[in-house]
């Protein structure tokens, strides 16, 4: 059994990363051995590729376990399909294209593709193995801001935690409706990067299996009860998850917590000083 993961990352974001790695491995060590880490990245420094495989080792994991996937080949395809970039690059299409191409055959069957700034506080496996109703992968809803399309029919999802079946990727050829969507896009109401690429291209084929939010939910939602975060973000009933799936998401330890808010509620952050 494989437990295949992709993290996608810059050399700005490799020490959020490494926390995200931390937290998976102590969260994951009945499985260790069965984890296959996958990290795209455009800079990566010789230094940085080193500490990440110090870091499986000191876990005892052996070192084709990790893969570090420079995106030249990538960037070089998408280039070639005269793809728009997104706020000058194409990083936000690491997580989307391609991703049946990192693997070899034989494990052909899911990834997990987790960000880089998102903690990992408890075992993989029932997400990993959660039942997709046939669909190619697996989100968690976002809720409706007004940087979103809610309104225009297309339900947006978090791109923070994806769960791919490769196989149905393949088959329903993902790609090629990741490649229409970034066309059918205006820039101009382009704010969400590859979410709004993913629910433009899946929302309607119903390709999008909506996952319990605790496994991606999101630190600034922490100090606020149901009845407040939906005050807070005018929600009305049906629009998000129901009273009982937030408060449990909220009350359990997540499996899956984005931390990138978390350093606006730290005294003295600010958004230069996060970089």
């Amino acid at each position: 059994m494989k437990y295949n993961i992709l993290y996608c990352s810059n050399e700005a974001y490799s020490p959020k990363l490494v926390c995200s790695l931390l937290s998976l491995l102590d969260s994951n060590q009945d499985i260790l051995k069965e984890i296959h880490i996958f990290i795209r990245t455009n800079d990566f420094s010789d230094d940085t590729i080193n500490r990440f495989y110090t870091i499986i080792s000191e876990y005892g994991m052996d070192s084709k376990q990790l893969n570090v996937v420079f995106t030249d080949e990538l960037e070089s395809k998408l280039k070639d399909w005269h793809m728009k970039t997104f706020k000058g690059s194409y990083m936000c299409y690491y997580k989307l294209f391609g991703i049946d191409e990192l693997l070899d055959g034989e494990y052909l069957d899911r990834i997990l593709v987790i960000d880089a700034d998102t903690l990992v506080l408890d075992s993989l496996k029932e997400l990993y193995y959660t039942d997709l109703d046939g669909c190619p992968v697996g989100a968690v809803k976002e809720f409706p801001t007004e940087k979103n399309h809610h309104a225009d029919g297309v339900v947006e999802y978090n791109t923070g935690v994806l769960l791919f079946d490769l196989e149905k990727y393949k088959r329903y050829n993902i790609e090629w409706l990741f490649r229409e969507a970034v066309n059918r896009i205006d820039d101009r109401e382009w704010y969400t990067g590859d979410q709004l690429v993913f629910a433009e291209a899946l929302y309607e084929k119903k390709y999008i299996k909506k996952l319990d939010l605790k496994y991606n939910f999101i630190m600034n939602q922490l100090p606020f009860s149901y009845n407040e975060f939906c005050y807070y973000r005018d929600l009305k009933d049906g629009d998000y998850y129901n009273r009982n799936i937030y408060e449990v998401a909220r009350s359990i330890p997540q499996l899956f917590i984005s931390f990138q808010e978390l350093l606006f509620f730290l005294p003295g952050c600010t958004k230069a000083e996060d970089g």
